[in-house]
């Protein structure tokens, strides 16, 4: 059977099997959900862009972490990306090649290498 039609190897299936860890540090996923709410419209955040719903996974502990609404996320180290792929969903799911840890600054989330 081929792997891609398989029930338990769909994204929603993988990611719900991680524990909810809401003091978890760091992590090397991240899954962001466009909520299709556009900043503008409520004066917050960049102009130009919508806010999104992040949740942080860390693979090495199956955990994962909500970090709110946002709408940018930035990193002042340089970090490095292993994958980025759009679900069929619309969700975007970026994997860093080395866990990260967050800053909150205001609607936008500053990315630090651990």
């Amino acid at each position: 059977m081929n792997l891609s039609t398989r029930t338990e190897w769909e994204i929603e299936n993988v990611l719900e099997s991680y524990e909810v860890n809401d003091d978890m540090k760091k992590f090397n996923i991240l899954h962001i959900y466009d909520t299709g709410e556009k900043c503008r419209e409520d004066h917050s955040g960049f102009l130009d862009s919508r806010h999104f719903d992040l949740w942080a996974f860390n693979s090495e502990t199956n955990e994962k972490r909500f970090l709110g609404r946002h709408d940018g996320i930035i990193s002042y180290d340089g970090i490095s990306v292993f994958i980025i792929r759009v679900f069929i969903d619309g969700s975007l799911f970026v994997r860093t090649t080395k866990m990260v840890s967050i800053d909150f600054f205001t609607q936008e989330i500053v990315l630090k290498e651990v």
